[in-house]
């Protein structure tokens, strides 16, 4: 069965060839990857142009002329190839454990139905921490970061998101569910992830199945590692910032869901979170569900931002 790969790059020659190879070497081999590059100005796309597979026909290249979109637009330009069942995502500077298709690969395949239908189904797997030179920081990402292997509801993704994109196999199920998208939200991965949670499943494997390579180039890093009590007060300081973010993506959220969910039967969690969306939940009940939210932001910021929305 041929499964997709998005792959976006930006002047990605530094770590492309080494994230190319750990494709190449995957156990599981019956993979096309579609690749668009956003503009770059080194030799990205000519080391792309003269690996292996681009030889073997296992790597597409789409050319046009627009450039500077950002890693999401970029991403979703790309998502709009994809058309087999299953698709990972791709950053062009990590490294793909060996086995990392495979094992997602049937880990999706086990949770993907609900009451024997198929639902938009996410899978994730943990990371690798590691430098520029793939020296291990860290074994977990989860273990080590304020980000939470645990979120599933769709109230998990309303500040923030838990899992990068890199980390993620998606099934098509889940892709032609994220239309219509709002305007200018954030990050591609936060909406796949916000979509599964609302309208299907999404399933963590905790094995880290990736290396996240940090570097000063990365568009998004490692969140929150040894968040102490200091740090949490200090984030008060961030509290317009992350208001001024949640009522934005509680906007986009409602909009989104009064567009697509009309004759869809809706989870307990998801009614609930629509009842949120609409400010008809009574304040207790609000309170209670605090407790039961992975934010993945410092925990006394998350209180005070949840307050006012």
């Amino acid at each position: 069965m041929l499964i997709d790969i998005a792959l976006a790059t930006y002047n990605g020659e530094k770590y492309i060839q080494e994230m190319l190879n750990s494709i190449s070497n995957q156990t599981y081999q019956d993979f096309m990857i579609h690749l668009r590059d956003d503009g770059s100005t080194d030799n990205t796309l000519t080391l792309c142009e003269n690996h292996k597979l681009y030889e073997q026909g296992k790597l597409k290249i789409y050319k046009d002329n627009i450039k500077g979109l950002g890693a999401s637009k970029n991403f979703l330009k790309i998502l709009g190839h994809c058309n087999s069942e299953y698709i990972f995502l791709c950053d062009q500077d990590d490294f793909w454990m060996k086995d990392k298709i495979q094992k997602m690969l049937d880990h999706i395949q086990k949770h993907e139905y609900k009451n024997n239908i198929k639902v938009p189904t996410l899978v994730f797997s943990d990371l690798q921490i590691v430098d520029r030179s793939l020296n291990i920081i860290a074994d977990s990402f989860y273990r080590n970061s304020i980000k939470s292997s645990m979120c599933s509801s769709p109230f998990d993704f309303l500040l923030s998101n838990h899992i990068p994109g890199c980390a993620m196999v998606v099934n098509k199920s889940l892709l032609e569910s994220i239309q219509p998208l709002p305007e200018n939200f954030r990050m591609h991965d936060w909406w796949l992830a916000f979509v599964a949670s609302f309208y299907g499943k999404i399933a963590y494997l905790d094995e880290p199945l990736i290396k996240y390579r940090q570097h000063g180039g990365n568009t998004v890093g490692v969140p929150g590692m040894n968040i102490n009590i200091l740090r949490q007060i200090k984030s008060i300081l961030n509290f317009r910032d992350l208001l001024d973010k949640g009522l934005l993506h509680k906007k986009k959220m409602e909009i989104y869901i009064d567009k697509t969910c009309s004759n869809k039967i809706l989870s307990y969690e998801s009614n609930r979170f629509y009842d949120f969306l609409k400010g008809n939940m009574p304040f207790l009940e609000k309170n209670k569900i605090f407790k039961q939210i992975k934010f993945g932001e410092p925990l006394i910021l998350s209180y005070l931002v949840w307050l006012f929305l």
